[in-house]
């Protein structure tokens, strides 16, 4: 039984890959890896939210289940030049996000870490584009879901 489920894992692995590399704005097919639970329930994974609850900080963001609230786009739009906030709607706007997006989009942050966790990673997911200076190209994808491995220290 086990090696079928490795092997379905396996198979939905290649095709979200399959999907991102036709579309890049494919963003079921980015975190289709870190919402599986068995990547979440993995040795290295516990280990990585181990690591989170050992910062006071970040265990009051996983007590509290902090969810701030989002500006609205005409908000981000009327932001001042040079501000995260400015940042943010210009990346939205280039990359048409507004309309894919639905923005903003309301996420469930579940009952437990490893939910919340996924959960913030996801609304906050196009904001580390911005931050990190990754485009939304494959690569770029790739680049982004390599810098949330490394804060996770997996």
């Amino acid at each position: 039984m086990k090696f079928i489920y490795k092997s379905i894992f396996k198979l939905k692995a290649l095709k979200a890959f399959i999907r991102l590399v036709k579309n890049p704005m494919d963003l079921e097919a980015v975190f289709c890896l870190t919402n599986d639970p068995r990547v979440a329930s993995a040795e290295k994974f516990k280990n990585a939210f181990a690591s989170i609850r050992e910062d006071s900080d970040s265990q009051k963001l996983l007590d509290e289940r902090y969810s701030p609230t989002w500006p609205t786009p005409s908000e981000l739009e009327a932001s001042t030049t040079g501000t995260l906030a400015s940042e943010y709607y210009h990346f939205l706007k280039t990359y048409d996000l507004f309309k894919s997006y639905k923005f903003p989009k309301p996420i469930s942050l579940g009952n437990d870490e490893v939910d919340f966790i996924r959960a913030r990673i996801r609304k906050t997911h196009d904001l580390w584009h911005v931050l990190t200076g990754f485009d939304t190209s494959v690569e770029g994808e790739i680049g982004l879901q390599s810098f949330y491995l490394a804060q996770l220290n997996t």
